[in-house]
């Protein structure tokens, strides 16, 4: 079916469409002729303003292809038994069109049209540019032979259209959406009484927008990584966003400007919430605490302990001075927040807690995560009344319409669903979305609710009837995956924006190969020794094992049970390790893929996997902070590596005997010796965490990437940093050095894959996928806002 927004592009004029439909079905009319003789009545009565593209379209139909002027009846009357307009009929009647026209008569249609338009006096062509636009990109037509200079485009929905050298200088634009920049949603909220929402990325952007009508406000960016909770002050003023990055910011929501950063947690921000009166703010962390700011001044006041595990949710109490929060020690907490002390304890069934919600009156306390179900429990009693099931994934998301007869939850099964919290029923199941679902919120009357999630969207929802409204969609190619085969030939990357593997000649600089199968995002990949096979581990769960000759997809590896951040070839290319957020390293056959050995020992998300020269040992490490080292012999760890004080993102062996690197959340290279298990150097130079290791093929150099956006190489002898590579506007999450040892490759959040001479310094060149609106021209075009204007550059559009 056509998409919502597109249908409302087109068609959302209701006062003419009544018109339209009057006069085609009262008259029985079958032919246009009559539609445009009614059209020139109408027009001398002065009834009707906008009818100008529909006037000059139905004079074409008649003159060069009257048998399919019958389909503007269909076109027309598409209300439903309540007069209004259904979407699916008008994407019936233009597939109608479409056949019969056939594409190439429908092009020259419009094109005619658009070629007239800046001979037409006003007010006729108002809607007449972005209705063409939009009959453009869903006839998929070839979009650089038409210019749009000059036009006044309303309404056009141009999401997911790739726009690229298309002309709009001097064009006016308005209610048009735009694809934005921006990563995965991980939070949403609504200004109770303004006309904001806001939103929360893993790119480490807050988003801002006008409710109303989606136009974007500001996007900040002050933070350094995912942005798991924002929340609006109860009067609208301050917008508090947390982060992994171990702070809290207050924004003012009207210029965007940052107003104070706290932070003293010692680990990621996972939720925050303000009291009712806004005097005070609340924060979970991983760091097992709960804090209760002073808001106007940003000042510690409490730091209640109880919690073993991370504090994923918080909620203050409506009325009363109460707090309620859930985390991964299994239970759910009631506080009194004035003076600190756990009221109350409740079990949660013995899995971790992502959401909690005081219904408005405050006798509910709602709650959902890794069972798969919502509990709703009497505040007084402590009493667990009534469990909603019908999800299928992990519940991330709670929220009460301000009613408190409604339960809004989101979840990874892709779902929204809307529950009568009285009764328990599921009232809607609301379905959109192509990734886990991180976050919901309804707006101040409840009209509609907001949904985020990893599929880079936000989605706007009515309430009453269950109908997407608007997509926000967001564009990032961000760079997670890097290989180099072992020939020096070719080199691998990730394709964020289809889940697809690149592979590019570089004698060339040509694509040879993508590589499609993954269902999600891909954070791993490796060629074999002998560069006959690539691995990739994905958000998916899964591993893929590829012949790099034909492209096929050899093998699929499915028995992790959450995403896959790491694969490793042994030397011998006839095993593979993996590792993942189920806290497994996990061994096959490459042959046969069959799994050899579930290796456990850590407490956390394994991150990164490597074998040594011989593949004899085995390391890993992960978020709990420690690396494992595993004789591949028993299949046992024979040691731990204590030193980090933070997750470990990479480790990589060096030729050098007994000697492997490892890189941290708290900015530090580690060497160690894996023989005594002593750390030998610790390299520190980095401003923020780093993502990356990797040893040069002749194991004298070490280089690294940063969330700083910056590589260092290092000299392994004695530690000095010889060069620092700074190109990347964002965070450097690959880095891989060519069989040579002459070149490293990086890959960034900024959506590049940088080249880079060692001897120099210098970057030799920049390779980047192809934008959706690369070399658009937005030249002194109206209607835009700053934000809009910013996003479309980031995106390729150019202003001379």
């Amino acid at each position: 079916m056509l998409d919502e927004q597109f249908i409302e592009g087109f068609i959302g004029r209701e006062h003419e469409i009544e018109i339209y439909k009057q006069w085609l079905v009262d008259s029985n009319a079958p032919w246009l002729l009559y539609f445009y003789d009614a059209f020139l009545e109408q027009e001398k009565k002065g009834g009707v303003g906008k009818t100008w593209l529909l006037r000059k379209f139905a004079t074409l139909v008649r003159e060069l292809h009257p048998d399919v002027a019958i389909v503007a009846v269909d076109f027309f009357n598409v209300t439903d038994r309540n007069g209004i307009v259904s979407a699916e009929r008008v994407a019936d009647a233009l597939k109608q069109l479409r056949t019969r026209l056939g594409q190439e008569t429908g092009e020259r249609m419009l094109g005619a049209i658009l070629a007239g338009l800046p001979d037409t006096p006003a007010p006729y062509p108002d809607y007449a540019a972005g209705n063409i636009l939009n009959l453009l990109i869903y006839l998929e037509s070839d979009l650089h032979r038409y210019d749009f200079s000059r036009c006044v485009i309303q309404q056009a929905y141009l999401q997911a259209a790739s726009l690229a050298s298309i002309n709009f200088a001097f064009a006016e634009f308005t209610h048009c959406t735009f694809t934005e920049t921006f990563d995965n949603v991980l939070s949403v909220a609504f200004a109770s009484d303004h006309d904001l929402l806001a939103a929360g990325t893993a790119g480490g952007e807050v988003l801002l927008w006008r409710a109303s009508d989606t136009t974007p406000l500001f996007t900040l960016q002050e933070h350094t990584d995912w942005i798991r909770t924002v929340v609006f002050h109860p009067d609208g003023h301050l917008l508090a966003s947390g982060c992994d990055d171990h702070t809290i910011r207050l924004w003012e929501s009207t210029s965007g400007r940052c107003q104070s950063t706290l932070r003293d947690h010692q680990g990621r921000i996972y939720a925050i919430a303000f009291h009712p009166d806004g005097r005070l703010l609340a924060s979970g962390s991983d760091d097992r605490t709960i804090r209760i700011w002073e808001t106007h001044s940003g000042r510690c006041l409490k730091i209640l302990h109880g919690h073993y595990g991370r504090v994923r949710a918080l909620a203050f109490h409506p009325v009363e001075d109460m707090l309620v929060s859930g985390g991964d020690d299994q239970e759910i907490r009631l506080w009194n927040s004035e003076t600190g002390l756990c009221i109350q304890t409740w079990h949660a069934y013995g899995k971790h807690t992502y959401a909690v919600a005081f219904s408005p009156d405050g006798k509910i306390i709602a709650s959902g995560g890794e069972d798969q179900n919502v509990a709703l429990w009497e505040t007084g009693t402590g009493q667990c009344f009534q469990t909603l099931r019908g999800h299928s994934g992990i519940i991330r998301s709670l929220a009460f319409h301000p009613s408190g007869d409604v339960l809004l939850s989101g979840s990874d099964d892709q779902m929204v669903r809307l529950w009568n919290s009285r009764n328990g029923q599921c009232l809607q199941t609301l379905r959109g979305h192509g990734n886990r679902i991180r976050a919901v919120a309804f707006n101040g009357d409840g009209s509609i609710a907001a949904s985020g999630g990893e599929d880079q969207s936000v989605r706007l929802w009515e309430v009453a009837h269950g109908q997407c409204l608007k997509t926000l969609q967001g564009h990032s190619n961000a760079i997670y995956a890097l290989a180099w085969s072992p020939d020096g030939r070719f080199l691998a990357n990730d394709h964020e924006e289809d889940w697809s593997i690149h592979i590019r000649d570089m004698s060339t600089n040509q694509h040879s190969q993508v590589l499609r199968g993954h269902r999600s995002w891909i954070y791993t990949l490796a060629f074999s020794g002998d560069g006959a096979l690539l691995a990739s581990g994905s958000d998916d769960k899964t591993v893929r094992l590829w012949d790099t000759t034909t492209g096929q997809c050899l093998q699929v590896l499915c028995d992790h049970h959450e995403r896959v951040r790491a694969v490793a070839f042994h030397p011998d290319s006839t095993l593979i390790a993996s590792g993942g957020d189920d806290c497994m390293v996990r061994l096959w056959d490459t042959r046969t893929g069959r799994h050899i050995k579930a290796l456990q020992g850590h407490s956390g998300r394994v991150r990164t996997v490597a074998f040594n020269t011989t593949g004899t040992l085995l390391a890993s490490g992960g978020d709990d902070q420690m690396v494992y080292l595993w004789d591949m012999q028993t299949e046992k760890c024979i040691t731990t590596l204590y030193g980090h004080t933070g997750r470990i993102w990479s480790v990589a062996f060096g030729h050098k005997k007994n000697l492997l690197a490892s890189s941290s959340d708290d900015q530090a290279l580690r060497l160690w010796d894996t023989q005594t298990g002593r750390c030998l150097q610790t390299l520190q130079g980095h401003s923020g965490r780093i993502y990356t290791v990797a040893f040069s093929p002749n194991g004298r150099m070490l280089a690294s990437g940063s969330e700083d956006r910056t590589a260092r190489v290092w000299k392994v002898e004695d530690g000095i940093c010889t060069a620092v590579l700074r190109s990347h506007r964002n965070r450097i999450r690959a880095l891989v050095f060519n069989p040579d040892g002459d070149k490293i490759a990086t890959g960034s959040h900024d959506g590049t894959i940088k080249c880079w001479d060692l001897a120099s310094g210098q970057n030799e060149y920049t390779l980047q996928s192809n934008r959706p609106y690369e070399g658009m021209n937005i030249t002194r075009t109206k209607g835009l806002t700053i934000a809009q204007k910013t996003t479309l550059k980031a995106l390729g559009a150019i202003e001379s």
